[in-house]
């Protein structure tokens, strides 16, 4: 029998803000092996840290519910430093797909915010999935890919692509209206309540996902002194022995405090 893998699908990869995420907080992260769909070339330096066993870049590649090529409309003028306040991201990434001026395309690059246009190749992402993965693996899509989702959810339905996915984290973009129509896309939620009982969020531009507090869970053994929220101010006797609390302030950083408390 083939051995088990663990495998992460990063789909929507941007500046590799999730990567990182993922390797930094994940469970067992190390063990995974890592795919990341990205469809702006330029971002491909973010990405060079990763580039070992565990981690294959798939760039410029779209996910799709079909192989082909398509336009990719990306940031027109772009350097490190233009990013959001506090978020680790490209100022608006890049979409498949457009609506209004957002893709007007100006030669002096002083057109909409997705100005720049690339030719890109796409994979059908339930079939990629079905090629490359096997029934016994352990897979986790993540994916945030500007309202080319749905039309992605769909195809892995019909397909039945989701009897390989063990965990879903999907940034829909229900709001945007791009992609299926607003009723399609309830249709297409409908039936994916049907098959999947639990679906999270992962937003890696603010490093968090929602089930952090439940894949991370605290590892202080049962007969550790005190409790949660006590602060002990001075040195107790407990069972004749000296009792210490040590307090850190790390500030709002959870991701630093628990790399320090590891230490």
């Amino acid at each position: 029998m083939r051995k088990t893998k663990e495998i992460f699908l990063n789909c929507g990869a941007n500046v590799a803000s999730t990567v990182n995420l993922f390797r930094e907080t994940y469970p067992d992260a190390k063990d995974y092996i890592i795919h990341s769909f990205e469809i702006d070339a330029g971002l491909r330096p973010y990405f060079a840290y990763y580039q070992d066993k565990g981690h294959t870049l798939h760039c410029p590649v779209g996910v799709a519910d079909m192989d082909g090529n398509m336009t990719a409309y990306n940031a027109g003028v772009w350097f490190p430093g233009k990013v959001n306040v506090g978020r680790d991201m490209e100022w608006v990434g890049g979409n498949l797909l457009v609506s209004g001026k957002e893709g007007v395309d100006k030669q002096d690059g002083s057109g909409g915010t997705l100005s720049r246009h690339d030719v890109i190749p796409t994979v059908d992402l339930s079939e990629w999935i079905q090629r490359n993965t096997n029934k016994e693996d352990y897979v986790i899509l993540k994916l945030d890919v500007e309202g080319a989702d749905y039309g992605i959810v769909r195809k892995m339905l019909r397909d039945g692509t989701f009897a390989r996915i063990d965990k879903f984290y999907w940034k829909h973009h229900a709001w945007q209206p791009l992609g299926e129509i607003s009723e399609e896309k309830k249709k297409i939620m409908n039936a994916l309540a049907k098959e999947l009982t639990d679906i999270f969020t992962w937003s890696g531009e603010t490093k968090q996902f929602e089930d952090f507090d439940v894949v991370n869970l605290p590892t202080i053994s049962d007969d550790t002194p005190g409790s949660e929220g006590q602060t002990i101010n001075s040195c107790d006797v407990i069972d004749e022995k000296t009792v210490v609390s040590l307090v850190i302030e790390v500030g709002m950083n959870a991701k630093r405090a628990r790399k320090l408390i590891a230490k």
